[in-house]
């Protein structure tokens, strides 16, 4: 069960794939302990894959270079032949069939649609902490604006500063 766990798998629905009643199963798991103790550290593997497969989607939809995603002649590159980072980043393919009024076939048009690119900077520069917004505190600006500013920048007071303005 912790494997499962471990891979990202949902514990009721794998209980529920066993014929187990999931209030069961948790009652099994907090009877003991080291069942309880290898479940949280299954759970801990769980959240770092993910967190890894996350960041590296955005990775790949923040940096990729979509020119890669089309052969020299212009035409789109098949989905096997294609980097990681272009299937990764598409959104999607739309494919329109061309037809002559007597019916036979003209061609194609084939459009591929990309993630939000910019979306994806955003939220990868957030991980890492790139991007804080300072609000600069004025003398007489009261507890509850530092407060409130702190609690804007994510708990974090980044910058606060005291300047008198003679008037």
């Amino acid at each position: 069960m912790c494997a499962e766990a471990a891979d990202g798998q949902s514990l009721v629905a794998y209980s529920e794939s066993l014929g187990l009643r999931w209030a069961d199963v948790a009652a099994w798991i907090s009877g003991d302990p080291e069942r309880e103790r290898a479940l949280s550290i299954a759970r801990a593997a769980a959240l770092d894959w993910i967190t890894d497969k996350v960041m590296r989607e955005l990775k790949a939809i923040s940096l990729v270079d979509m020119g890669q995603a089309f052969e020299s002649d212009g035409s789109l590159r098949r989905i096997e032949d294609m980097p990681f980072e272009i299937r990764a980043s598409l959104a999607g393919i739309d494919v329109k069939e061309l037809y002559h009024p007597d019916g036979s076939r003209e061609g194609r048009v084939v459009k591929a649609k990309f993630q939000d690119k910019v979306r994806a900077l955003e939220l990868l520069g957030k991980q890492h902490g790139m991007f804080r917004d300072v609000k600069v505190l004025e003398a007489g600006d009261s507890l509850t604006d530092l407060v409130m500013a702190a609690h804007a920048n994510g708990g974090r007071i980044v910058e606060a500063e005291a300047r008198v303005i003679e008037g």
